[in-house]
């Protein structure tokens, strides 16, 4: 059970916020694993955490929406007199001089619409889209319960064909969406291609058509009728490069009855300072199939104010999403829309490079240390190419004990047994938020976490540092217990054969020697030492099971 910091159960409280909950706990109450010292300061690396300054252009934006209605507001309230003096003429030129905000258009003021169309046509020139195209909605995580509840009202328990690793909010509330992940993690560099899209496509219709046959329909879900997919991705980094983006496009024409969903959230965010490739630019002709989603709140750093927009050239699915939008938040701030529409017709290339060059360094000072600590995703083609995020390989933390002061918030194992074990031991020992990669839908044991590169470089080689130190200590540990089985085998080795034991000791006795010198090593030297380690554990198991079963069959 994992609760929040209130002490009540977090039920089905997402959970990464529920891990942002703990780490502002934590920061707030200012506590320490270690009683009478200072704490640490707090490394928030666990959610997509903006930290280059605002777009100007968003604040200019609003204060000068407000600045047209204040004077007018302040005229209407020198109208105002003692509601005992005030006649029908008075309250007749109060209400002419609309001193309000009103509630608007449910779809977003025309005016606004009109201008982030012509703002994305930057982005897709050959998309041509109108006023009618824009739907502004309440941030990213709006937009998305939008189209999902779009999605399933059209297509109920339809497959939603997404790479996984994917982000956290596509499994909806309670995971209640059907997703059917394509297994990047297993292609070369964790890219998306066209073949493994087709092939997962394929295998989804296959699974489909079985459940559906079975009778169960509903409990495992039917047909795949929706490719979701987040470029730049989260939380990979990894981009879809304008060939693929083709080649991926040849597959979608094939499946004619596919929606296709782009969440473009990062899409200012590509290191190469080329624009990105948006299967909607390189793709038109799909438009009329195509959802995309674009959020303020990277590129913008206006994370806090909730600004996204949805966009399709398809009338009958704006006019659903314009129902959705409607039946859940009415509408968005007023001020909030021009903002965003005027920051997004402002944002130019060279923005864009700036806001490269900020981050861009940021990444590979963390790509660098985790290479150097040994704690680098195993494929050496991963590559972080848009976005601020990049995975890490702490599996070497498995089996350390759980501190007791994590049992406030996670109730599960003694030892570290999950990545999100690791996650709340890193929090609560090492003031480090990173988000497990669980979260994002993959194996809780695989042992990978996601970490935010946007801290700055001092807080940033912090956190490294911390890491590295949890790492090497980690390692020293797991070394004792390689030993410890190392010498297990050994005395059953005795009993069998005195010839291998004495050959088997004398190798044991290196390893020993070596972990004399072990506490000196880095993190990356006791990596390679355990890795040979264990091989040798593992091998010289086999063989005193292979020895010992004759003995036991005669």
């Amino acid at each position: 059970m994992i609760k929040l910091p209130n002490g009540c159960d977090a039920g089905s409280t997402e959970r990464i916020m529920l891990l942002s909950l703990w780490a502002n706990y934590l920061n707030d109450h200012n506590e320490s694993e270690q009683p009478g010292q200072k704490p640490a300061e707090m490394a928030f690396a666990g959610m997509g955490k903006p930290t280059y300054p605002i777009n100007p252009n968003v604040v200019k934006a609003m204060l000068n929406y407000w600045s047209q209605i204040l004077p007018r507001a302040e005229q209407a309230r020198q109208l105002i007199t003692d509601e005992n003096n005030q006649n029908a003429e008075q309250r007749d030129a109060i209400a002419e001089l609309n001193a309000v905000s009103d509630y608007g258009d449910p779809q977003g003021e025309y005016a606004a619409r009109d201008q982030m169309a012509k703002a994305l046509s930057f982005w897709y020139p050959d998309a041509n889209l109108k006023a009618q195209d824009i739907l502004f909605t309440c941030g990213g995580a709006g937009a998305l319960s939008v189209v999902f509840r779009v999605i399933s009202r059209m297509y109920p328990h339809c497959r939603i064909v997404t790479p996984s690793p994917h982000y956290s909010l596509y499994a909806g509330p309670r995971g209640l969406n059907h997703l059917h992940p394509i297994p990047v993690l297993d292609a070369p560099g964790y890219r998306l291609t066209a073949e493994l899209l087709e092939q997962t496509i394929e295998e989804a219709f296959h699974e489909g058509h079985q459940a559906i046959a079975d009778g169960v329909h509903y409990k495992k879900g039917s047909l795949p009728y929706v490719f979701l997919l987040c470029d730049p991705s989260n939380p990979l980094g990894t981009l879809i490069h304008p060939d693929e983006a083709e080649a991926i496009a040849d597959v979608l024409r094939k499946y004619k009855h596919m929606l296709i969903i782009l969440d473009e959230a990062y899409a200012e965010m590509c290191f190469s300072n080329k624009p990105h490739s948006s299967l909607l630019k390189v793709a038109p002709d799909l438009k009329d199939r195509i959802i995309l989603m674009r959020s303020a709140t990277k590129a913008l750093s206006s994370a806090g104010e909730r600004m996204a927009v949805t966009v399709t050239t398809n009338a009958d699915l704006m006019s659903e999403l314009i129902q959705e939008n409607i039946d859940n938040y009415g509408h968005t701030p007023k001020s909030l829309q021009f903002a965003f529409a005027e920051a997004m017709t402002q944002l130019d290339t060279e923005e864009l490079n700036k806001l490269s060059q900020y981050y861009s360094p940021q990444v590979k000072l963390v790509k660098q240390r985790l290479k150097d600590m040994g704690a680098e995703l195993p494929d050496p083609n991963y590559q972080v190419e848009g976005t601020f995020y990049i995975l890490t390989d702490l599996s070497d933390l498995y089996g350390i004990p759980m501190p007791e002061s994590t049992k406030q918030a996670i109730e599960l194992n003694q030892t570290v047994q999950t990545d999100e074990d690791i996650a709340y031991y890193l929090l609560f020992v090492d003031r480090i938020m990173i988000a497990p990669l669980s979260y994002f839908g993959c194996d809780p044991h695989i042992g990978y976490l996601r970490i935010t590169c946007s801290l700055g470089d001092r807080l940033l080689t912090e956190l490294m540092d911390r890491l590295e130190h949890r790492l090497t200590e980690a390692r020293l540990i797991k070394r004792q217990r390689l030993l410890k089985q190392y010498n297990f085998l050994l005395d059953r080795l005795k009993l069998i054969s005195t010839t291998d034991y004495e050959t088997h000791f004398a190798e044991y006795s290196k390893h020993v020697a070596e972990n004399i010198q072990s506490t000196a090593l880095s993190a990356l030297a006791l990596k390679t030492l355990n890795h040979n380690l264990q091989r040798e554990v593992v091998k010289l198991a086999s063989m005193v099971l292979s020895m010992e079963q004759p003995k036991k069959i005669a």
